[in-house]
């Protein structure tokens, strides 16, 4: 993709992304102002609830859209989905709660396609290629354990990360905002029935999305949950998010018992609350300016051990009641900040660590799962808030200590294991004579573009300019017995005076191998620590094929 286009291509993006998530945003605020305009606080509660559970279907609204090679169609149509459900839930509340009710979930399915399901498909516009199988230089996709060691995200793909953040940020300001305007200048259901108009703003640019350009391939067919569970970097992301979700969404119970404790009205919580979204945006503006670097699962972990020591800062405002506005100002802002730099950080694992053809599934789902964290955050904040604003404030920083606890423990287990799996790592090798001019076919190997003439299943081989060789083969990447087309990065070295060629792809099994050219023969050398029957003879029979190309081709 031409820099151009990359940049039209986001600007595209940031168009649909701000009006549809100040939709969402706002849709929850128009929700229980509207229920509770119709029938008191028990039934804006009711309405907020059916619009947010839906979210967590993340999984089946991913599927539609990993499925499509061209995501403004699915997007467009989510987009007019929740727009149709949400002007039929303003209409049918005065004649029905229920009937309103069921309209707001039927909406809010489309939810994970406006926060998760749309993020994923800003990676394909910064160029972000997937890590896939094949033979020969590439790997298979994780479906155990990933190298976490290694960092591929670009300062592109990470100011593009910051952006997306950004565009939470600014909706989560603007939504609410707009339908507190359109509550007071028409009534709280025709606020709720205006969010339909940003969804129609939003459904425009989003057609203009670009499409990926090859065709997803396919994934393991266990499930979404099966990969955000088998695979220890998403895992741990996953409850790094929900846990993070969990202890920030009580920042508005804590602001409102700040507030409470030193005798301000409760309405000064909202100045704490706009402070808190003045500190995210300004975090995630300097993210763009200077992006985030390092492995994004390391940088999750700070996150959350930075969320949890700024959760502590409002306590410093209650032993100054004379400073406690600044100071606790100060507080919300860094918090927010935080929040901001740990959701771009858990948007990066995201991004690096899901499989091929999965990646709208495990946003929407991780999404929908935060959701959750939040609403359970909330209600569990309101539970504790009349125990004050200090236990409050511990018991969300103990939730971020937890969870920081919980993912670290389990990345150490995961460590301990792959070194102990890897003392006893395999080694397989393959020898065959092969008659002619060793030089001569060395000359022919030693140039990636090559590599399809004489390794199997490989159609596609080219050298980027960082001295990688991109690869693309037709391969049972997920061991479902269909080949799927994948697209994969390698190191490849050339050894002249060994005539010998070396490959190494970054990904969960530290694979690696060889193809040497003798006066006598040809070897081929594969190092894993993956096993699975019948490796030697594959090796073999592709070791056949190779010599066999090779006498055709060289």
């Amino acid at each position: 993709m031409s820099m151009v286009s990359r940049r039209s291509g986001v600007i595209v993006y940031v168009a649909a992304a701000v009006p549809a998530r100040s939709a969402d945003a706002g849709a929850i605020v128009a929700a229980v102002l509207a229920g509770t305009a119709s029938g008191g606080p028990a039934v804006g509660g009711l309405l907020a609830g059916a619009l947010t559970i839906p979210h967590l279907v993340g999984p089946l609204a991913g599927r539609l859209l990993d499925a499509r090679r061209r995501p403004g169609p699915v997007l467009a149509g989510a987009f007019a989905w929740y727009g149709v459900f949400i002007v039929a839930a303003a209409l049918l509340l005065p004649v029905s709660t229920a009937a309103a009710a069921v309209a707001l979930a039927a909406a809010g399915c489309a939810g994970p396609l406006v926060t998760g399901g749309l993020s994923s498909r800003l990676a394909p516009l910064l160029e972000t290629r997937a890590r896939a199988a094949a033979e020969g230089p590439t790997e298979r996709p994780a479906d155990t354990d990933i190298d976490t060691g290694i960092d591929a995200a670009s300062p592109r793909q990470r100011r593009g990360q910051a952006i997306d953040a950004l565009t939470y940020g600014v909706a989560g300001a603007v939504g609410p905002a707009a339908i507190a305007v359109a509550a007071t200048v028409l009534t709280p259901r025709g606020a709720l029935a205006a969010t339909a108009g940003l969804l129609a703003l939003a459904a425009v640019p989003v057609l203009w999305l670009p499409g990926a350009s090859r065709t997803p391939p396919r994934t393991a067919t266990g499930g979404v949950l099966r990969l955000l569970v088998v695979i220890p970097p998403l895992r741990r992301t996953t409850v790094a998010t929900v846990g993070s979700a969990t202890a920030l969404a009580a920042a508005p119970v804590i602001a409102v018992a700040l507030a409470t404790q030193r005798g301000a009205s409760p309405s000064s919580a909202a100045v704490l609350m706009s402070l808190y979204g003045i500190g995210g945006l300004v975090a995630s503006l300097l993210l763009i300016v200077r992006p985030l670097t390092g492995a994004p699962e390391r940088l999750v972990r700070l996150g959350v051990a930075a969320a949890g020591a700024a959760l502590l800062l409002p306590l410093l405002a209650l032993p100054f009641p004379a400073a406690a506005t600044a100071t606790g100002g100060v507080a919300f802002a860094v918090v927010g900040a935080v929040s901001s730099v740990l959701f771009a950080a858990t948007l990066a694992a995201r991004t690096e660590y899901s499989p091929p053809g999965a990646t709208a599934r495990v946003f929407a789902t991780v999404a929908g799962v935060k959701v959750a964290g939040s609403a359970i955050g909330v209600a569990a904040a309101g539970l504790v808030a009349p125990l004050g604003a200090a236990p409050l404030t511990l018991c969300a920083a103990v939730v971020c200590a937890l969870t920081l606890a919980a993912v670290s423990v389990d990345a150490a287990a995961c460590g301990r294991s792959r070194r102990a799996y890897r003392r006893g790592m395999p080694t397989y090798t393959a020898k065959r004579p092969l008659e002619g001019d060793a030089d001569e076919y060395f000359d022919y190997v030693s140039d990636p573009e090559n590599l399809p003439a004489y390794f199997p299943r490989m159609t596609e081989a080219h050298e980027l300019p960082d001295g990688k060789v991109e690869t693309t083969a037709h391969v049972d990447a997920d061991h479902d017995g269909t080949d799927e087309t994948v697209t994969s990065e390698a190191n490849f070295d050339v050894d002249r005076a060994a005539r010998e060629v070396r490959w190494s792809a970054p990904g969960p099994h530290d694979y690696h191998g060889s193809l040497r050219l003798t006066d006598d023969g040809v070897e081929l050398t594969i190092h894993t620590t993956q096993e699975f029957d019948g490796m030697q003879q594959a090796l073999d029979g592709s070791l056949e094929k190779i010599a066999g190309n090779l006498r055709e081709k060289a």
